[in-house]
């Protein structure tokens, strides 16, 4: 890591605590400030309950009782005592649960996690795939139609995308092929490893298509955008001149345009975290951190419900200082027309070794963020000169401009 993007990651690190602090705070405001709370949902319960059962309704003293040991405090101070045992991962227990916050997070944020995972790594699988195959038949009725296949799914919210697998894929659908709630059919404990696995990935594949199918154009976007960029650089045509295979350079300029895709990785997982894992935990019933939430926020459940907060604000803005940390790392490379392979490792790369000319001082440029590069062309079989009089040709890769130079010093097109 340089000085400078090392400077920028402790800069970005100390902002992380003042932001974590001012999202807790405003969602503890906006909590407080809404009416009801688990004192509240305590007695409405007691209430449903003793009316079940023909039993009489709480008394004055229950009722007293119940709302000092549900009670939740706003202010100043209670917040900040909040942000002190925070700062030490001490989330507090669960009135309603009886159970320690970090102890039922530590139990659900494996699942979220695994499921956001999956999804991110089959988004940039169909994403980047897509996104090449559109780059290389640009133009083409075949890159039209899927970028109207991938733009009508990114058009589907998530919540509605999952209805309608299930309607159509779950069981009791028009075509029956996979379970709807949960992870595990009943029983599956008991099976072999090879089974549960099975059963495991039966239960995932409509989740994570609900989560994956929105995401897929941008991606795939971002890629062929990316790749038709890489493909109209110089150094491409250096390359071919050369003598380099299509293939070579498919592969060589498909490793420079992931490099703005990857640097994406972080947020994308943010995102998908954040928004559509969220949805599709509640729809499919699935044990995770997203459905904690969702029923601590409906029972009022504050020590849970903010406990889940802070943890998905921590993840987030640790990702998005990663995903920055990595485009500045990578992607401003790339958009300055940097060869992204050049100097990351304290030298040149090897095919690009022998192209440095000597003379290249001479050459005249008006931009500090240029470098040259010449090469021959190659001799015509059976004479003694070349094919372009044996003048080698200068290489001048700039910011947004590129042009061959010949020896003699006039510029051509």
């Amino acid at each position: 890591m340089s000085r400078g993007l090392g400077i920028y990651a402790l800069k970005r690190l100390a902002l992380v605590i003042p932001t974590l602090i001012a999202i807790l705070a405003i969602n503890v405001a906006v909590t407080h400030s809404a009416p009801g709370g688990p004192a509240e949902t305590a007695i409405a319960r007691a209430e449903q309950a003793a009316a079940a059962h023909g039993a009489p309704p709480p008394s004055a003293a229950e009722i007293a009782a119940l709302r000092r040991h549900y009670g939740e405090r706003g202010g100043i101070v209670p917040f900040l005592r909040r942000m002190g045992r925070y700062a030490v991962f001490d989330l507090g227990r669960s009135k309603l649960r009886d159970e320690s916050v970090a102890a039922l997070i530590a139990k659900r944020l494996p699942v979220s996690l695994a499921l956001g995972l999956a999804s991110t790594a089959l988004l940039y699988l169909l994403g980047i795939g897509a996104g090449i195959v559109q780059a290389m038949r640009a133009g083409t009725a075949l890159d039209a139609g899927l970028a109207v296949a991938m733009l009508t799914a990114a058009a589907l919210p998530a919540f509605l995308l999952a209805l309608l697998l299930i309607a159509c894929l779950g069981i009791g659908g028009a075509l029956p092929l996979f379970p709807l709630r949960g992870l595990a059919s009943p029983g599956a404990a008991h099976w072999p490893l090879l089974a549960r696995i099975a059963d495991l990935l039966r239960h995932l594949i409509l989740p994570v298509l609900a989560m994956t199918a929105g995401g897929i154009a941008s991606l795939a976007l971002l890629t062929r955008n990316a790749m038709l960029d890489e493909m109209g650089r110089l150094y491409v045509t250096a390359l071919r001149a050369r003598g380099a295979s299509e293939a070579q350079i498919l592969r060589r300029v498909a490793r420079h345009a992931a490099l703005l895709v990857v640097s994406t990785l972080p947020l994308t997982l943010v995102g998908i975290l954040f928004g559509a894992d969220l949805i599709v935990e509640i729809v499919f019933s699935i044990p995770g951190l997203g459905l904690l939430g969702f029923h601590a926020a409906l029972a009022r459940d504050y020590p849970v419900l903010f406990g889940t907060l802070y943890v998905y604000t921590l993840i987030a803005l640790l990702a998005h200082l990663a995903g920055d940390l990595l485009y500045r790392r990578y992607g401003d490379r790339r958009l300055m027309g940097i060869d992204p392979d050049e100097n990351l490792h304290g030298r040149t790369p090897p095919f690009r070794s022998d192209l440095h000319h000597r003379r290249a001082k001479d050459i005249p440029t008006t931009s500090g963020l240029c470098s040259h590069t010449s090469f021959e062309s190659p001799r015509t079989p059976g004479t003694g000169g070349t094919q372009a009089e044996n003048k080698p040709t200068h290489i001048v890769r700039a910011t947004g401009n590129s042009r061959a130079i010949p020896e003699t010093g006039t510029l051509e097109a």
